[in-house]
């Protein structure tokens, strides 16, 4: 069973990506700006934020966090972003996921500034994808489960593939194996024919947030399992996949922590910098 190493693969990205951005800088004189809407204290967000900034940071790209409180309102929080994404020196601004309950998402999502929009998260650039038409910026989390099945060696078009999955990414995630003539079937935990569609599947594809709820006798044996999931459990850092029993029948997996995160944010930090590059 092969470890489908993200750390390993963010590392590549990195210092291919550190050694083209001196040189940009040292070309054009402009430093790659992230901006960052973090709306609340939830935990999980403000770990993922300070990864994201720290990464930002040791690439030699200006970054700037902008916190709001969890009781903002709808109106300030759209002007916070309207705000952040009006500054010159920032190239790529997302809005950290989720938000609180009483925000609609979806409309604060259309305030994002399509251009700068390196998340692909605004209603243009979605529409984009899930029609199969070329992106200015590949969604980062689905660009890194790509990357990693094919790291696996397992080709994409033509294959079964289950993504389980609910929201925004896992619509992404859906969409983009789509577009590289995947056979997707997107499903959820909660579905009739969750089962049914994840015992079929050579790819398996796990983005719900809910502990080893991926257990071994539910896949086909010889598939690739890819973990997005987080959760905590008893103080550790665990994934949607029980590691235990899936490693016993996949042929390729990734472990979490050191998966899919540390290459969502190296492709991350790629599109800042391509729309730095744009920018000219």
């Amino acid at each position: 069973m092969k470890i489908l190493d993200g750390k390993k693969l963010a590392r590549v990205s990195e210092k291919k990506l550190k050694k083209e951005t001196s040189i940009f800088i040292k070309k054009t004189g402009i430093l790659p700006g992230l901006g960052i809407l973090l709306v609340g204290d939830d935990p999980a967000s403000k770990l993922y934020v300070s990864l994201k900034k720290k990464k930002a940071q040791e690439l030699g790209f200006f970054c700037e966090v902008v916190v709001l409180s969890k009781r903002a309102s709808q109106k300030k929080v759209i002007a916070a972003l309207e705000k952040l994404q009006a500054q010159k020196n920032i190239h790529g601004g997302i809005v950290q996921l989720p938000l609180p309950c009483h925000l609609t998402s979806d409309e604060i999502l259309k305030q994002l500034d399509v251009k700068k929009d390196i998340d692909c998260l605004h209603p243009y650039n979605l529409a984009r994808l899930f029609s199969g038409k070329k992106l200015q910026y590949a969604p980062p989390t689905a660009e890194s489960v790509i990357r990693l099945i094919q790291f696996s060696k397992k080709k994409i078009r033509n294959t079964p593939i289950a993504v389980v999955a609910r929201g925004f990414f896992g619509r992404q995630i859906a969409a983009l194996c789509r577009m590289y003539g995947g056979n997707v079937l997107q499903t959820n935990s909660e579905a009739k024919d969750f089962l049914e569609i994840v015992r079929r599947a050579d790819i398996v594809i796990a983005a719900i947030g809910k502990p080893r709820c991926i257990t071994g006798e539910m896949i086909k044996k010889g598939a690739t399992v890819i973990d997005v999931g987080t959760s905590e459990e008893n103080g550790r850092v665990v994934g949607d996949v029980d590691f235990k029993t899936v490693s016993k029948k996949a042929s390729a997996m990734t472990p979490v922590p050191g998966g899919v995160g540390p290459l969502t944010v190296a492709l991350l930090m790629k599109n800042v910098f391509n729309a730095a590059q744009n920018s000219r």
